[in-house]
């Protein structure tokens, strides 16, 4: 989606080609491209990462050697490929969403890039390190300094200077941070300004609604725990849950939840809605601080606790963290957000306030800065 916001917006001067990593969503970019096809993929190695006394991942740059990034071999054969796609398709700009190998790419070819997505995504080039991001995640297994090393013995062979620092892996014309200043966790680093999270603006925020609206994006339905709290809430309640399996949404539809299987528009969810149930994704987490709705957040991963926690200090959204997932205390939350009045009027001056920053139009904004590239 975060591709296609932006080829959208440029659509007009360019032919566009999509190297995905997962196929499945290829179908969003699609219709604005001339091919979509597999793209190199860096592997998730978790070896460190598994039974009850593993580290936490505790920074970005965790991440990337969990990914491979301190091995040469790997991140060498990444933006080898990256480079003879730009080469055997003649590309003239890359915008890479999660892709610093592409990036690295494009620098070692003189090609034009932008790299765009949420601010928790793309950490500012010109960090010296990566900061910890939740507190009580804060232990190391991989050496910075020594993950630096290897990415310069991979670099060196496509002629790019050594890196000082890893988030200069992040090095491109323009960093396209959609989010927003209160949920960037490198807010003081970052130097390039901030785009709005939000394709379109809308003048409406919620004020009348009477439902519950609930949004699981992927497994968060297998928790049964999740779903008997979601049946068992007794408010009229409306769910997209494109992740969720078909007895799941029988199960919900006996107990009187609608369950839709589109996305519901903009427009329908703040007129109907009172409250918003989510793990934290950013983008619905956005979209209800910008309709005024509260939230109660469920997150399932390290990026949905960093943006339901930011969210949660600015007084209109409640997190539950996984020791509270039974039915009864997920649903009683629920409910008390649902009739607590006082949440409702810091959501709305919560709305009213992050607005007062964002461009009128979003989509105008971003292309003003892919027309500079």
């Amino acid at each position: 989606m975060t591709l296609a916001r932006a080829a959208s917006v440029v659509r007009d001067f360019f032919e566009f080609d999509a190297a995905l990593c997962r196929m499945e969503f290829a179908g969003e970019l699609a219709p604005l491209c001339r091919d979509v096809f597999p793209g190199a993929a860096l592997r998730y190695d978790s070896r460190h990462r598994q039974g009850p006394d593993a580290p936490v991942t505790s920074t970005w740059g965790e991440f990337m050697a969990d990914l491979g990034f301190d091995q040469p071999e790997i991140i060498a054969a990444n933006i080898a490929w990256w480079r003879e796609i730009i080469k055997a398709r003649r590309i003239t700009l890359v915008i890479a969403d999660y892709a610093p190998c592409a990036l690295l790419a494009a620098r070692s070819m003189g090609i034009p890039a932008a790299a765009i997505g949420t601010g928790y995504g793309l950490p500012p080039a010109c960090m010296a390190r990566f900061p910890v991001l939740l507190p009580e995640y804060a232990d190391f297994i991989h050496d910075e300094a020594e993950t630096v090393a290897q990415v310069n013995a991979a670099i060196e062979r496509f002629g790019l200077p050594p890196i000082s620092a890893l988030p200069q892996v992040y090095t491109c014309d323009d960093a396209i941070a959609t989010t927003l200043p209160e949920l960037d966790p490198y807010a003081d680093a970052r130097r390039e300004p901030l785009m709005s999270p939000v394709t379109t603006q809308t003048d409406a925020i919620a004020d009348a609604g009477e439902e519950v609206f609930l949004y699981f994006s992927t497994t968060e339905t297998a928790n049964p725990e999740i779903v008997a709290a979601i049946a068992a809430l007794g408010l009229p309640t409306r769910t997209y849950l494109p992740g969720a399996t078909e007895e799941v949404a029988v199960t919900l539809r006996a107990a009187g939840v609608v369950v839709e299987t589109a996305p519901v528009p903009l427009d329908l969810l703040i007129r109907r809605s009172r409250l918003m149930v989510n793990a934290g994704q950013h983008g619905i987490l956005c979209l209800g601080l910008l309709a005024g709705l509260p939230q109660v957040a469920l997150p399932q991963h390290l990026e949905h606790a960093y943006h339901a926690r930011a969210a949660a200090r600015l007084g209109s959204t409640l997190v539950l963290s996984a020791k509270d997932w039974q039915r009864e205390t997920i649903a009683d939350a629920v409910r008390a957000a649902y009739h607590d009045a006082a949440l409702q009027s810091a959501a709305g001056e919560t709305a009213r306030r992050l607005r007062a920053n964002l461009p009128n139009d979003p989509a105008a904004a971003l292309r003003a800065r892919l027309e500079l590239l």
